[in-house]
């Protein structure tokens, strides 16, 4: 994550993907990245709340 750009994501290929609010994270400033027990990925930002992203790196 970043402070004003959103998340770096490194794909399968090892292409890293810069992911931000045209792709649906709610704010540019991560706070928080975590995985859960379904090995999904959540991305917590200053105002824009909680954001999930798919394996598509698509955000939710």
């Amino acid at each position: 994550g970043t402070s004003d750009r959103g998340v770096l994501v490194l794909s399968a290929d090892r292409t890293w993907h810069l992911l931000g609010t045209d792709e649906g994270l709610g704010d540019l400033c991560i706070l928080s990245i975590c995985r859960d027990f379904r090995d999904r990925i959540w991305v917590g930002t200053r105002k824009g709340g909680i954001s999930l992203l798919t394996g598509s790196w698509t955000v939710r």
